[in-house]
């Protein structure tokens, strides 16, 4: 079994400095002039300029240099440029910004693809008294870059009328739109039976020329500005498909949007308000479950804040493109390209860790729980997001696909309650950003993690519960399809009980008795315990103390087996063999960003054997490697 992540965000980070970096910087070259050619040749990162508590200790920011190799074709000489720094993960999963360590928070956000949705509300007449409920049909492409594409149908009858939405720009007739997409022939020619269509078209629109370049060159083109990804093209294809054979239709391919695609969304939209449309094969939405959301981790809000800065303009209101264009036209020198790209490098960078930013927090050191808790953080808020003062009762309630995912406790009691949550102990997140619940197949026992589209094909029961007499068990399927089956048909359990629940609340015992609010109350209570001189681990414990501790990388751990030489307060030597020792440095009484204190204890004497990974010192707020958040109490009972 997979252990819990200390936090989402390292394989995140390594693919984007492995991969993504590289992928961001290749289509700026090649650039040619007047007798030479630019080619990339390569990307490197630099050894980190100083060391993690070196970095703590002077203020300054871990990180590496980047730097890019250019090859003259004439020449084939390669020459290295500096294009910036970096942050880099410390070994605990955090940024060193300036001296303070900060974590991002994940950010679960709607994926690429196509969601449908019916919302209704109330309709008064002039005397404010209460009329009629109206209906509105809702489809939206939501890329992963670009503006989004929304089409709504309200009412029925004569009153009906659709409307059409692009990103942030105003609502307009269907007609309109359609006509500014050049779509309105092809839409007449697939729907010019639909008689609610055909009351939206009757009439003839024309659009300028500029508007239909521009929309057209956005959604139907390949740019920069908009991209689908690959997984929203395959969720456009796994909710529009059938309806765009029975229409005739042809979906696209590619990462960008086809006419047809939209067609066939529109269709979609028109079938889901006929009668019986969900017998027909027309079904909403629920925007709520996991299966519909993506988690954002650091890697991708990095490549973002850095592709925003090297296909935008710059203060000279030129791309970078342009200036390397200019060095080799001879307008400009070279180290001055370079060095308005390391600016803008530099700002990106600045950008996406500004302490102001809401995804970029100060980490909580108050004690190592509290620490891993912070960085395994989610939420729903943030840019693209839900604001906390708009988020209703729906958003923020407890969904079945939240189960072995999130966290079913720990929440803020504040406005941002149920929009700020916590990944489950050992929920897994997936490169595609799906978070999957680990699960156990019966019978075979084969372990698995499955994310929240592939569960609903199969049943689910909970490892704790047994049969009744009759066989019978409590069991899942589907959304919230809970219902009583024989045994025999379960095919995967929970593969550790009480993996609904968080790292906090899995240190509760007997958290299974306790009343909601009591529970949730305790996770917090513990994430704010302020570290003693003489901490004792709990004697009732839950088995994650001693893990809690490890992930929170803050005690002495040996890195290779040998005999302990020399133990003092500033540093424990053990030797390994006849000529080599490890040293490791000890932390000393010093100060936190949450006003608490750090420091090593050592738990070793000299002379004493110790193997890899035994704990040579122990850390705030621990004791003999596990978690010591307070003392026991000594409670008589008096007769």
């Amino acid at each position: 079994m997979q252990g819990p992540l200390r936090s989402p965000h390292r394989a995140s980070y390594r693919r984007f400095l492995k991969g993504g970096l590289e992928w961001l910087l290749c289509p700026l070259f090649p650039r040619s002039g007047p007798g030479v050619e630019l080619h990339y040749a390569g990307l490197h990162l630099g050894e980190p300029t100083l060391s993690e508590q070196a970095c703590l200790d002077l203020e300054q920011t871990y990180r590496s240099p980047v730097w890019l190799t250019l090859r003259l074709a004439e020449s084939d000489e390669a020459r290295p440029f500096l294009l910036g720094e970096i942050p880099l993960l410390t070994d605990r999963d955090t940024l060193i910004v300036k001296g303070k360590e900060r974590t991002l928070i994940g950010q679960l956000l709607l994926a690429p693809g196509v969601y449908f949705e019916r919302t209704e509300h109330i309709v008064y007449d002039a005397n404010n008294e209460r009329q009629d409920h109206v209906s509105t049909w809702e489809a939206t492409i939501r890329p992963l870059r670009g503006a989004s594409l929304r089409i709504s149908i309200t009412g029925d009858g004569d009153t009906a009328h659709g409307r059409v939405r692009v990103g942030l720009r105003k609502a307009e007739p269907l007609r309109v739109c359609l006509a500014e997409l050049q779509l309105m022939g092809r839409a007449r020619e697939v729907l010019g039976s639909n008689q609610f269509f055909q009351r939206l078209a009757q009439d003839e629109v024309t659009a300028t020329l500029e508007v239909q370049e521009h929309l057209r060159t956005h959604f139907f083109t390949p740019n920069n500005a908009y991209d689908l990804s690959d997984n929203g093209r395959q969720r456009i294809h796994a909710r529009l498909g059938e309806c765009a054979r029975q229409c005739g239709l042809s979906l696209g391919s590619e990462r960008y949007l086809t006419g047809d695609d939209v067609i066939a969304m529109l269709a979609y939209v028109l079938g889901l308000k006929q009668e019986e449309s969900q017998a027909r094969g027309f079904i909403t939405d629920d925007l709520n479950h996991l299966k519909n959301r993506r988690l954002v981790l650091l890697g991708e809000q990095m490549e973002t804040a850095l592709r925003d800065a090297i296909s935008g303009p710059l203060h000279g209101r030129k791309t970078i493109q342009q200036l390397i264009d200019d060095g080799l036209q001879g307008q400009s020198n070279v180290e001055y390209i370079f060095s308005r790209i390391r600016g803008a490098f530099h700002g990106a960078i600045e950008q996406c860790l500004h302490p102001r930013r809401q995804l970029c927090q100060m980490l909580d050191q108050t004690n190592p729980l509290a620490e891993v808790s912070h960085t395994r953080k989610v939420t729903f808020c943030g840019p693209g997001g839900v604001q906390s003062k708009y988020g209703g009762l729906t958003r923020r309630g407890i969904h079945s696909s939240h189960y072995g995912r999130l966290c079913l406790l720990e929440t803020p009691e504040s406005d941002h309650i149920g929009l700020n949550l916590h990944l489950a102990t050992y929920a897994q997140v997936h490169d595609d950003g799906q978070i999957a619940a680990p699960y156990r197949a019966v019978p075979d026992g084969a372990e698995c993690s499955l994310t929240p589209e592939a569960e609903e094909a199969y049943i689910l029961a909970s490892s704790s519960l047994t049969p009744d007499a009759k066989g019978k068990i409590l069991t899942r399927q589907g959304l919230e399809d809970v219902a009583t089956v024989a045994s025999t048909e379960v095919t995967h359990e929970d593969l550790v009980p009480g993996q609904c629940l968080g790292l906090a609340a899995s240190l509760i015992p007997f958290v299974q008795h306790d009343e909601l609010n009591r529970a949730m109350m305790g996770a917090k209570n513990m994430k704010q315990a302020v570290p003693l001189l003489h901490p004792e681990p709990p004697r009732i414990k839950t088995g994650l103390e001693a893990m809690v501790a490890r992930l929170s990388g803050r005690f002495v751990l040996a890195r290779r087996a040998g005999t302990v030489r020399e133990v003092s307060t500033a540093q424990i030597v053990v030797s390994c063999s006849e000529d080599s020792q490890d040293t490791y440095a000890l932390r000393g009484y010093s100060p936190t960003l949450s006003s608490t204190c750090l420091y090593h204890k050592p738990v070793v004497e000299p002379g004493e054997e110790v193997v890899s990974g035994q704990v040579l010192a122990d850390a705030a707020a621990t004791r003999d490697g596990q978690l010591a958040l307070d003392v026991n109490l000594l409670v008589a009972y008096m007769p």
